[in-house]
This record gives C-alpha cells, sequence and structure tokens, in this order.
C-alpha cells in the first residue's frame, strides 16, 4: 500500500489466487471490480466460492499428477462498482457493503496516514490478549453460535440465510472479542453503545442482503427481464381463443381469455429472450432451462403437471399441440399492453 501497488481485478482469477496465498491472517486487497475489465465472469465466480469456502482448485501437471494448491489464505477486502450479477450464491458468501460519498474527513485521515506505522503494535498486543485467554478456541465457538442463533432468527426459510448468517455472526464475533481486549486496555470507548450502534449495522444489512440475494436468483432475474421485456414490446403474448394463431421468434407465448389465472410461456424462447436481454445490460445469465423450471417452481410460480418430471405440459390450440410452460399470471406485473 505504501509503495502504492495494490493488486487489481485487471489480473487473472488464479494470479490472484496465488498471491492470496501469501496473505496468510492478514487483508488481501483487491480493487475496483468492473464488469467490463473481465471477459469472462465464470473464473471470477469459481474463486470467489472457492475463496469463501477456503479452498482452490485442483489442477495436475503435464505427468498428471496433482499441483501444489494455492488459496486466498487472509481475508479478502474488495472494492468496485458492482458485484458478479446472477448469482446468489456468491452474493451470500460475501458482506457487501455500500459506501455512500460524503465529504472526506481530511484531519482524521492525515492522523491516520501519521500513526499506521504504530497499527502493527496494536495488532501485536491484540493477539497477546487472545493468547492469554484460558478455553479460547471453546469460548469462541460458543460466542459463535450465539451470533449465528441472533442472526438467523426470524430468516430461516429465506433463500441462502445460513450463509449470510453465519457471515454476519463472524462479523459480530470479531468485533465483540476485539471491544473486550480495548475494554481490558482501558481504551477511552463507551463499549456497549459501539457493540449497539455495531448490531444495527448488521442487522440491517443482513435485510439488505437478503433483498440483493432475491433479486439474484434465477426464477426473479428470469421473471423481471421477461416482464419488462415484454411491456417494451421486444417479445409479446399472444391472447388466443380456440383457434390456431400464427407463430414468430418475438412470441414468447400466450393468454386464454377463458382462463386469466395462468399465462403460457414457450420455455426455449422465453429462455432466449430473457438470455439476450440480459446480455444486452453487460451481465450474463447461465441458467439452463432446466435450472429456470425448478427454480421457478420452488418459487411456486411455475405449476407444472403432478407425477410428471417433465415440467411442462401440452396445451392444445387449434389443430397444433404447444409444449408450454404454466406460469401465475399474478406473478407477472404486465399492466396495459397492447396484445
Amino acid at each position: 500500500m505504501r509503495e502504492g501497488r495494490v493488486v487489481s481485478w485487471s489480473s487473472t482469477p488464479n494470479s490472484l489466487q496465488y498471491l492470496g496465498y501469501f496473505f496468510k491472517d492478514c487483508i488481501f486487497l483487491v480493487d475496483d471490480y468492473k464488469p467490463a475489465m473481465i471477459r469472462n465472469e465464470g473464473p471470477v465466480v469459481q474463486f470467489l466460492q472457492t475463496y469463501a469456502d477456503f479452498y482452490a482448485r485442483g489442477r495436475l501437471t503435464a505427468e498428471i499428477r496433482a499441483r501444489k494448491e494455492y488459496f486466498v489464505r487472509g481475508l479478502m477486502l474488495t472494492t468496485g462498482e458492482d458485484i458478479p450479477s446472477g448469482h446468489a450464491s456468491v452474493v451470500a458468501r460475501s458482506l457487501i457493503l455500500s459506501v455512500s460519498r460524503r465529504e472526506p474527513d481530511l484531519i482524521r485521515g492525515q492522523a491516520c496516514r501519521e500513526n499506521c506505522k504504530d497499527y502493527p503494535a496494536i495488532t501485536a498486543r491484540y493477539i497477546r490478549y487472545l493468547m492469554r485467554q484460558d478455553d479460547l478456541r471453546q469460548r469462541l465457538m460458543s460466542d459463535l453460535k450465539k451470533g449465528h442463533e441472533l442472526f438467523i432468527k426470524g430468516i430461516e426459510r429465506e433463500e441462502n440465510s445460513v450463509r449470510i448468517a453465519r457471515n454476519l455472526a463472524l462479523n459480530w464475533l470479531g468485533f465483540r472479542w476485539v471491544t473486550r481486549y480495548l475494554r481490558a486496555a482501558h481504551a477511552p470507548i463507551d463499549i456497549k453503545a459501539a457493540r449497539q450502534e455495531h448490531l444495527r449495522y448488521l442487522l440491517d444489512l443482513r435485510s439488505a442482503m437478503l433483498n440483493l440475494v432475491a433479486q439474484e436468483q434465477p426464477a426473479e432475474v428470469f421473471v423481471r427481464t421477461l416482464v419488462e421485456a415484454i411491456n417494451s414490446q421486444v417479445c409479446s403474448l399472444r391472447r388466443v381463443h380456440s383457434s390456431g394463431f400464427s407463430r414468430d421468434s418475438r412470441v414468447v407465448g400466450f393468454e386464454k381469455p377463458s382462463d386469466d389465472r395462468y399465462i403460457y410461456l414457450f420455455p426455449r424462447v422465453a429462455t432466449a429472450i430473457v438470455r439476450a436481454e440480459v446480455h444486452r445490460l453487460g451481465q450474463r445469465f447461465d441458467w439452463t432451462t432446466n435450472a429456470i423450471s425448478k427454480a421457478l417452481i420452488s418459487a411456486g410460480i411455475l405449476v407444472g403437471p403432478t407425477g410428471i418430471q417433465d415440467s411442462a405440459i401440452r396445451k392444445r390450440i387449434g389443430h397444433q399441440v404447444y409444449r408450454v410452460w404454466r406460469v401465475r399470471a399474478e406473478r407477472f406485473d404486465l399492466g396495459s399492453r397492447e396484445r
């Protein structure tokens, strides 16, 4: 940092993984994530998942022998304008903080620069304080369990709730022990007020993370993107009666006036439209049709046939039989549009 050499996302994920290996028990800063800098988000997603799960991607040499595995052994901190889209599991494995723009506190910033040489001494004293504790591992695990129960309460049935609660509990645990050390060192800080403020931050962050994870679920991305495409007339739904109707590449499905509870979608056409629209926005949507159908069923949007593995049904219009997804119309806010 002092020499101005900070690792950035312009490096390949493999090189970041290798460099992070040497930051054991340290903060590993990776600067400035931008989707425009990444040709393929796949390796980035893989890197973030393996980092969060604390393992590396195994590789073989030309002689079919296992290579030494390098993985980030520190705490990775990254800045960026965006996050990898369409991957709820990556979001859930992270703590994503939105930093609002405000007037820089130049006085405190300069004080930090002048005193940063003393920070290692504080860290060393904190480590010594921890090493002098009796039954430290048992006490840490007990506090972690308490923190996890605190943050999982009320969100048990939410997507990726366990991962989110675990990350928040680890952060809560770290702050709890740092403030315990500061109290023992007689630091002039209101420890109780600091802990209460920190807990409020984490609870607000929990709500934000759950909302972000929900937005990144494939079912939510699919419905949201398809609704926008229909409302902006990128594609269309046909309103049909008993007679047949003409299809083209822009028709993603149809409605029946006799039953307004459901919309019938052509799986491949609808998926292709969504993938193209998401790609047009500079993001990726790599879910297969089968994975999307399972996500739609899990979200209660798609109503498949009973007793059959296939998620689609067969619907006859005139003399033609179509294989379609039957989805609940109430989940598609299509508004007023030309049919």
